[in-house]
């Protein structure tokens, strides 16, 4: 009998940074440069230090508990069956919104590129029919085993560091100290850029619904996280701090802007531009496919310890050791949240809220598992982080969009509740 196969400590690095450093910050880095000005490195490293104690507590339950299902298992260890299943399928369901954003930007951008979108137009592949292709195509790659996964995410990070490092090496080149405006800062607009900052830090505790899938997951587990949010931090500091100096704090932070002010060879700007948009389409890709992979692993454990209906069918799993029918349970979900809608900012807020909940239940779990200081600054990190969803979730985007949203939700508890009624009438009997 084969056994399964592990990922490495670098891997897990790599792919959980492959989740967080992608879409949200390459989308929202130009907002948060206008609105904090001088001070919007700060703000990176600022929100940063917020979640510190949330990573903190993420990396100990890693520690505690080495298990497929993360944040789950957490809860449902330290508050019950019930709780555990609301942060599972809380985070389950905010992370297909995260993934439908993703992927729709993505094939929003591939249909912008000049050498395919006549194809794509010619072939019909455009719009929610391009979506679902891809969506597709990327549930197949599920299907395979997690050394292409290491493979493929390496491959990922490497091209998606083409941009960032592009910025950094042009910014002492064009650096210009009259591009900083030091009386362009005003408190509101600085405050105002936190919410863009915290969504593109989603999927620091990625890492905890793979740790047994980890090499010596007990010890690499948290390491790996601290090792990723750590990155994480620093890249977008520097990153941001360099596109303040190329384009100072009025200008649009564009990538596509940095090669027209080094040469004016339109063949350089040109190629160069494109290399650049194709490195950002990959960011999008490595976000989606890893958070896809994690988030079978979370309906998995919830199906092994028989907390849906339909249990045995969720954990049966292929020659290469994947939760086959979690896959397609996963891929019917995100082409819903499709169908429904395809705004952007409405699925965005839909899953930070859910993303929050069990955010919020793991710190509650540490709290009563462990009692610890770290676990009550944690909680106010939390209920900030709550806070700010909720008011966007039902004020900011409509109700129209909300309402659906929190009926699935609602929905899956109320089936975990009559399936847990109907096994304890089952063993009565």
């Amino acid at each position: 009998m084969s056994h399964p196969i592990k990922i490495s400590l670098w891997a897990a690095v790599f792919i959980n940074i492959n989740i967080i450093i992608g879409a949200a910050f390459f989308a929202n880095i130009s907002d948060v440069t206008q609105g904090a000005g001088i001070l919007s490195p700060l703000a990176w490293l600022a929100c940063g230090l917020v979640l510190l104690p949330l990573t903190i507590i993420f990396a100990k339950l890693a520690n505690a508990y080495p298990s497929a299902g993360g944040l789950y298992v957490y809860s449902q260890r330290a508050l019950g069956t019930l709780w555990g299943f609301v942060s599972g399928w809380s985070y389950f369901i905010g992370s297909v919104a995260f993934n439908t954003v993703i992927i729709h930007n993505f094939c929003t951008s591939l249909q912008s590129l000049p050498t395919l979108a006549p194809w794509l137009e010619k072939m019909h592949l455009n719009g929610l029919g391009l979506d679902i292709i891809v969506i597709l195509l990327f549930a197949i790659l599920n299907l395979l085993n997690v050394k292409f996964l290491e493979n493929f995410q390496l491959g990922l990070v490497i091209f998606k560091a083409i941009p960032i490092i592009a910025v950094l090496i042009a910014a002492p080149f064009i650096f210009n100290v009259s591009h900083i405006d030091l009386h362009r800062f005003a408190m509101p607009d600085f405050v105002g850029t936190i919410p863009l900052v915290l969504f593109a830090y989603i999927g620091i505790e990625a890492c905890c619904s793979i740790a047994d899938k980890i090499e010596n997951g007990t010890k690499n587990a948290a390491r790996a996280i601290f090792i990723s949010f750590a990155l994480t931090i620093i890249v977008y500091t520097l990153l941001q701090t360099a596109i303040l100096l190329i384009h100072g704090t009025s200008g649009n932070a564009s990538f596509f802007e940095i090669l027209p002010k080094l040469t004016s060879n339109t063949s350089i700007i040109n190629g160069g531009n494109m290399i650049i948009l194709l490195a950002i389409l990959f960011s999008y890709l490595g976000g989606f496919y890893g958070m896809f992979y994690f988030n079978n692993w979370n309906i998995f454990a919830m199906a092994k310890e028989n907390h849906i209906p339909w249990a045995n069918n969720f954990i049966k799993r292929n020659k290469n050791h994947t939760p086959w029918v979690c896959v397609l349970f996963q891929t019917v979900i995100t082409l819903i949240f499709l169908c429904f809608t395809q705004k952007q900012n409405s699925i965005a807020i839909m899953g930070d809220w859910g993303v929050m909940i069990a955010y919020l239940l793991s710190v509650i779990s540490f709290i009563a598992l462990y009692k610890k200081a770290i676990g009550y600054l944690a909680l106010v990190s939390s209920l900030i982080l709550i806070g700010l969803c909720t008011k966007d979730l039902l004020f900011s985007y409509g109700l129209k969009y909300s309402i659906p949203f929190l009926a699935i939700i609602a929905s899956g508890i109320i089936i975990h509740i009559w399936h847990e009624s109907k096994k304890q009438r089952q063993q009565l009997s």
